[in-house]
């Protein structure tokens, strides 16, 4: 009795082991599902194990046929249909006639027939994208700077200094502090030159008004005490030169034009006033008494 049950057991044993080196080996992983028995006419593969590996890529072993091996794609009643992995072909097998069902590669999504998947090896990467170098900024030029005059500074000015162009040889000093204006003058020359001694000098004080940056208008009273000639002095006169001390008092005017750099240039006019010679008054000879010292039109400088 041992003896039969020992040879039983070898027996099952190396049927086992043919069946095993029978079946062609794939290269990766391969796991057998289930195997249906050859001599039934009906396929024992429950539809649950064809739905467990559905998408996979497996190996059909069919009753009397070679073995198909492609993608699972579809589940029927009777029939199973999969993308074989060489050609591309659908394929519809019935079910009875599926006796051994083997993975050979991991799940797949279904693939195209315009691009088959490649089973063999992995898709190369795509090639990568040619970066086109994005061009600089464009800088736009300065704009050319557009000349801005420069507003006027007015520089305070106090003191001038003037030389009179048309008059008895007189110098001038003047002084403002707004509206204060104040004026000296004397006829240098002509007292130096004349031989009597012909000449005087002016003091004013009055109101100075500022009519724009440059110009300027002065009121003024003054008092001129002068030394007037009164015979003698004329053209083709034989008598000795004579003359005679007054004092010019009345009210004058003045225009002055200060440039920027300071020089001027200026009138001053005896307007209206008297002359006093002795113990006489003249208003006459208020207007010759006085411009032998004051600056009738001048030029000079202002600090």
């Amino acid at each position: 009795m041992k003896h039969v049950l020992t040879l039983s057991v070898c027996a099952i044993a190396l049927s086992s082991a043919a069946a095993r080196a029978a079946a062609p080996e794939e290269d990766g992983y391969s796991l057998i599902v289930t195997t249906a028995d050859p001599s039934l006419s009906y396929s024992p593969i429950p539809t649950a194990t064809f739905r467990a590996v559905l998408g996979w890529v497996v190996r059909l072993g069919l009753a009397g046929g070679p073995d198909l091996v492609g993608q699972l794609i579809a589940i029927e009643p009777d029939t199973v249909t999969l993308v074989l992995l060489q050609t591309g072909d659908v394929y519809t097998v019935a079910r009875e006639q599926v006796i051994r069902l083997r993975t050979t590669l991991a799940p797949q999504p279904f693939f195209s027939m315009r691009q088959p998947l490649q089973w063999d090896a992995p898709a190369p990467p795509p090639p990568a994208r040619a970066v086109t170098p994005r061009p600089a900024p464009r800088v736009r030029p300065p704009a050319t700077p557009v000349a801005v005059e420069a507003p006027h500074v007015d520089t305070e000015r106090h003191l001038g200094a003037h030389l009179a162009a048309l008059g008895v040889g007189v110098m001038a000093l003047d002084a403002e502090y707004r509206p204060i204006y104040f004026l000296f003058s004397a006829s240098v020359l002509a007292t130096v030159l004349s031989p009597n001694s012909i000449g005087g000098a002016t003091i004013g004080l009055g109101y100075l008004r500022e009519l724009s940056v440059h110009w300027a208008l002065h009121l003024f009273v003054h008092i001129s005490p002068t030394t007037i000639p009164t015979s003698g002095w004329f053209i083709g006169s034989t008598d000795s030169p004579t003359s005679t001390f007054a004092i010019a008092v009345g009210v004058g005017a003045g225009l002055r034009y200060t440039s920027d750099n300071g020089f001027t240039l200026g009138v001053h006019l005896p307007i209206i006033g008297t002359a006093f010679s002795g113990d006489s008054s003249s208003v006459s000879d208020y207007h010759r008494t006085a411009i032998i010292s004051m600056p009738l039109v001048s030029i000079g400088y202002r600090y």
